[in-house]
């Protein structure tokens, strides 16, 4: 087989602070594991943690073979001029760095970016490589949930990116998805092929460590004889609804549970305030992954309030890969297929706007029972989102794909 090149704009390395292997990472690594030629494209600039990565391989994890970095300016705030200013550099230097290449037989480009998954198709009608287009998001259509001229407004603003979007769904060889909600939503705005699913994994690290920081409360949640709540992730403004909780804890109906959040980023401030004067509230602020997961093992559910958005219906996000690895009982945003994967697991349970203290006072009692078990997520981790698994599909689809017409 010829180079498969992996591309994606804003991608985390194992070298990065709190860094790690996900989604086209664990892609290149399934490439490496079976001998296959590739190279793996992303931007210079580290999207996360908000700095330039060093050129030089100084300091570089063995993970991170084959790692071509493509200089982009990089910005400060998510929503801004100058992320849009990034992203268009980082797709004219790619376009530049795939015209001059000759043995190349697929590229796998995750969307968005919009640029760079529209300039990579455009490139493919003059190498005549195949493309893959891994969807992520429903990027532009999550900017623009509901009706109104709001809505109206922002499409016409969106207007560039949906021609975009078309050009490259009707153009891509083939598509990965995620969830059967994202192939729907490919096939509606262009695609002409049945897309692949594929979830998200999550590479589970042998290895869990503790910090200063984390050993008292680690002490404190083995010792704990109240239910143990908790909360690890970025908290920003366009993906977690905190609302059902909150409206839970003033009614007084969580008073006997204790809730631990971990992370940080926008949302942090307004969601402290709210929590203000709740003792069984409490936030430690951005932790390691690796501390993060010893501190997942010490409690007795693990909670993500995600939006109720069209982005988010159906889809196995990070988030979810990342609790089910931790075997804890999962308590979800009712969102479709990922409430309905924990009922047949038997590994969680949902709720909605108006019955998280019911719902999480139900699963509690699943827990208690042995209805719902910690080997049983584990179980759900393993069949559905281990590296393993993942692996073997995604090798499976390149040959597909390499063998297709």
């Amino acid at each position: 087989m010829s180079k498969v090149i992996i591309v994606r704009n804003s991608e985390v390395l194992p070298s990065d602070q709190n860094g790690r292997l996900w989604r086209s990472g664990l892609m290149v690594r399934s490439l490496k594991q079976a001998g296959v030629e590739y190279e793996w494209m992303i931007s210079s600039f580290d999207h996360y943690n908000k700095i330039q990565r060093p050129q030089n391989e100084a300091g570089r994890n063995s993970e991170e073979a084959g790692l071509t970095l493509i200089p982009s300016p990089g910005y400060r705030n998510n929503i801004s001029l100058r992320r849009l200013f990034d992203h268009i550099v980082f797709s004219v230097r790619l376009f530049k760095h795939l015209v001059r290449q000759n043995d190349t037989e697929i590229v796998v480009v995750s969307y968005p970016t919009v640029e760079s998954a529209f300039i990579v198709t455009l490139v493919s009608k003059i190498r005549s490589f195949k493309v893959v287009v891994d969807i992520r998001d429903l990027w532009p259509d999550n900017l623009y949930d509901g009706k109104g001229w709001r809505v109206a407004l922002l499409k016409v603003i969106a207007s560039p990116w949906i021609f975009m979007r078309g050009y490259t769904l009707r153009n891509a060889n083939q598509i990965l998805v995620a969830n059967k909600g994202y192939s729907q939503w490919a096939k509606s705005n262009g695609s002409k092929v049945e897309p692949f699913i594929l979830k998200i994994p999550y590479l589970d690290r042998a290895s869990a460590t503790t910090g200063r920081s984390s050993e008292s409360l680690l002490k404190r949640l083995a010792g704990s004889d109240r239910v143990t709540v908790a909360f690890g992730g970025a908290l920003g403004v366009t993906i977690y609804d905190f609302s059902p909780f909150l409206h839970a804890l003033h009614q007084g109906e969580l008073d006997e549970y204790d809730f631990h959040i971990f992370g940080d980023g926008p949302k942090l401030s307004s969601l402290k305030a709210a929590c203000n004067g709740f003792a069984n509230v409490r936030f430690h602020g951005r932790v390691s992954p690796d501390e993060l997961k010893s501190i997942y093992q010490c409690v007795d559910v693990l909670f993500a309030p995600y939006k109720n958005s069209v982005n988010f219906y159906d889809h196995f996000t990070n988030k979810f890969a990342e609790y089910a690895c931790a075997g804890k009982p999962i308590f979800w945003r009712e969102l479709g297929a990922p409430t309905d994967l924990l009922r047949d697991y038997r590994a969680g349970r949902g709720f909605s706007e108006n019955d998280f203290s019911e719902q999480l006072r139900l699963l509690v009692k699943d827990i208690q029972i042995g209805a719902v078990s910690s080997e049983n997520v584990r179980i759900m981790f393993e069949r559905e989102f281990s590296y393993d698994v993942f692996s073997k599909r995604f090798l499976e689809f390149v040959l597909r794909v390499r063998n297709a017409d």
